[in-house]
């Protein structure tokens, strides 16, 4: 399933769990697609997740050299709103939207 918000689709469905750690938290890459320019690329975001908590961060394109531009504030500030609406929303690790893989990380994380 994808999530379109902000002028912005995430492709939960394509999303690849890329590290895990035992801090409550782990890195998936996902597609995004800036939807205004139609330019998509492999993000990398750091979830940290809690029976409490969803916390969501952009920390990078997957290709390096990606990494070395900046963000446009514009497209980082609709970037950053739909992942809080995410975090809000606890989309992430749900069943009907995500990966089995990260359901389960999300499921065990999430009972601490």
């Amino acid at each position: 399933m994808t999530i379109k918000k902000y002028d912005i689709e995430v492709d939960c469905r394509h999303c690849i769990c890329s590290a895990s750690d035992t801090n409550n938290s782990f890195e998936v890459t996902v597609p995004v697609c800036d939807v205004k320019t139609g330019n998509c690329k492999n993000a990398i975001l750091f979830c940290a997740i809690s029976s409490s908590q969803h916390k969501v961060e952009f920390k990078g394109w997957q290709d390096p050299a990606d990494n070395s531009e900046r963000l446009p504030e514009e497209l980082n500030a609709r970037l950053n709103n739909l992942l809080a609406f995410i975090e809000d929303h606890k989309t992430c690790g749900n069943e009907n939207i995500c990966p089995a893989d990260v359901v389960q990380i999300v499921k065990r994380l999430s009972a601490h």
